[in-house]
């Protein structure tokens, strides 16, 4: 991901990242896991300091810092936010909609961090739209390969989380039905899908980790299909070896 860390350069000290999970977007870049970091030029680093509110710890000294970055639905730090009496803190929500492991709309939330990057410190304005370029060649570049790849498994039908259709729907594949949360399902709906996948020759049940491992286990055990999970959110390498190692799963179960 892009590593905020070489990207803030001047009057920016110290930033806070929500929301709580490590394993988001913003928290990748506040850690610096940077598909080019070892290109970038060293510039002294910022303090990035990791946002959590977990029940029985502390909360985190947000007076301290220049900066506080979140996605637009993660609203549990409105409260602490209000109390604090800094007159320099700046607080910005990414608006940013759809999912962001789909790499245009990731190239599209790049681009307004970037902005915001370039109104809070506009003298390096210049530095982060060339960061903010060279990050889109790379992405477009690296998923094309993996589009490229998939061309072989266009229009393969599917039943999946309604958190992974849109990034199954990049792939190419045919989305047959979709599911919530193990809390959200009824048995109509499930009944319904399992349906029509038996109708359309169904290949595949695609969960989403974040969202329930196993939601649509026991759909493809009915179906007698294979059943794979998929992250909603870039792991500790980067985005876009997360984005491969998404599609190595689907692929793994396709063949």
């Amino acid at each position: 991901m892009l590593n905020l860390n070489q990207w803030i350069v001047n009057r920016i000290k110290k930033i806070y990242f929500a929301p709580k999970t490590r394993s988001t977007y913003l928290a990748d870049w506040s850690y610096g896991y940077s598909d080019f970091q070892r290109n970038w030029p060293k510039y002294r680093k910022v303090n990035f300091q990791y946002a959590s509110l977990q029940q029985g710890r502390n909360l985190p000294p947000f007076a301290d810092a220049d900066v506080f970055l979140s996605h637009f639905w993660e609203k549990r730090f409105d409260g602490v936010l209000k109390g604090i009496n800094s007159s320099r803190l700046i607080t910005k929500y990414t608006q940013t909609k759809g999912n962001w492991m789909v790499p245009e709309v990731n190239i599209v939330a790049a681009g307004e961090v970037t902005a915001i990057l370039c109104e809070i410190d506009g003298v390096n304005s210049d530095y982060y739209k060339s960061n903010l370029n060279r990050y889109t060649k790379f992405v477009e570049e690296q998923s094309g390969k993996i589009k490229n790849d998939f061309r072989k498994y266009k229009g393969i039908r599917v039943v999946c989380s309604d958190q992974q259709e849109e990034f199954l729907s990049w792939l190419g594949l045919s989305i047959v039905g979709t599911y919530g949360r193990p809390d959200d399902q009824n048995i109509r709906d499930i009944a319904v899908i399992m349906e029509k996948a038996k109708k359309s020759d169904t290949r595949l049940v695609v969960d989403n980790l974040q969202s329930g491992a196993e939601a649509g286990l026991n759909i493809a055990k009915d179906l007698k299909i294979p059943h794979v999970t998929l992250t909603n959110f870039p792991e500790t390498t980067s985005y876009i070896q997360t984005l491969f190692n998404n599609a190595d799963i689907i692929k793994k179960a396709l063949k």
